[in-house]
């Protein structure tokens, strides 16, 4: 499903960027940002050592350039299912922009280089880049239901935050860089849906989401589905599929959108519908945000063997740092 409507603009003369793009130091600079090297079976991998501000700053230069780009936040499952295979490898390594999204690559990072760097999470950039209202939004994934709902519930977030702007409130909140110690980071606030996103649907006509569609479908449907996505013009495209699918898919969209970026978000469209809820801020503040989420849903703690192999990887990684 498209809708042709753009997302609002600013009134004539305002600044649109300066009430939701945080101003760093730096993000005039993102094309040479640092970047951390990790070997991945026959590929190097390049780490952006980023904030969330200057992520945002990096789309918003991007997305209207020539060429679809791919952005990845990576967790050490996604570089572990890389480690093991060199096809999934090569998939990680083609992103133009991977940020490091897991406590764990963090962990990884800080262990071997000795260097201290934030986390940049897909559960973080979606909702921002929704309130923002500068961009056109694709979602695709979920189910018919749930993405029905993320949809609508996003058109909800962007009324909230119009009402919010028009009295003069930052929609964001500091938050202290782990890098410099300084507010350089910005965050939405916590979304919690209290509508029924039916009555929203007739909103959407005015929502930032220009399409959606969910994630099940037969291989013969896929030109389609790829015309009805470069037919919404798209800025960004939210695909939250799983690893690798959805990088996979948005590696096939390269090839049909002449702009733009894609995110693969996981299990944020749910999020985003209401459908989860992200874990409590102590458990993110505690780094232990994955393994409250195995706990509230048992079938991911059979996804936890990467922990063994991730633990030997770092400390490989570390040897030959110091001994090659």
């Amino acid at each position: 499903m498209t809708f042709d409507d753009t997302p609002k603009r600013g009134r004539k003369g305002e600044q649109e960027s300066s009430d939701y793009l945080p101003i760093c130091d730096g993000c005039n600079k993102l094309i040479d940002m640092n970047k951390i090297s990790l070997p991945l079976n026959n590929e190097t991998l390049q780490i952006a050592d980023t904030t969330l501000a200057e992520t945002l700053a990096w789309i918003e230069d991007q997305h209207h350039k020539p060429g679809f780009k791919r952005l990845l936040t990576l967790n050490p499952e996604i570089l572990m299912a890389g480690h093991k295979n060199p096809d999934t490898a090569r998939l990680i390594a083609s992103a133009d922009l991977t940020v490091p999204d897991g406590t764990g690559i963090v962990a990884c990072l800080r262990f071997c280089y000795g260097k201290k760097i934030a986390r940049v999470t897909g559960s973080d950039l979606a909702p921002v880049l929704i309130s923002s209202q500068k961009y056109r939004i694709y979602l695709l994934g979920s189910t018919p239901e749930v993405i029905e709902k993320a949809a609508s519930f996003a058109c909800l977030r962007q009324a909230k935050e119009a009402k919010r702007l028009s009295q003069r409130v930052s929609p964001f909140e500091s938050r202290t860089d782990p890098t410099t110690g300084a507010n350089g980071i910005q965050r939405a606030e916590p979304f919690e849906p209290t509508q029924d996103y039916a009555s929203a649907a007739k909103l959407l006509k005015h929502s930032p989401i220009c399409g959606y569609h969910h994630g099940f479908w037969t291989e013969s449907e896929w030109p389609l589905i790829s015309a009805a996505i470069a037919a919404a013009n798209p800025d960004i495209v939210l695909v939250g599929m799983g690893f690798p699918q959805q990088d996979y898919i948005l590696q096939k969209l390269k090839k049909t959108l002449p702009r733009g970026i894609g995110i693969g978000v996981g299990g944020v469209i749910d999020i985003l519908a209401g459908v989860q809820k992200r874990a409590p801020k102590w458990t993110q503040q505690l780094h232990i945000e994955w393994l409250y989420r195995a706990l509230k849903q048992p079938a991911r703690l059979s996804r936890l063997r990467w922990i063994g192999g991730f633990a030997k990887y770092t400390l490989h990684v570390w040897w030959k740092i110091r001994h090659v």
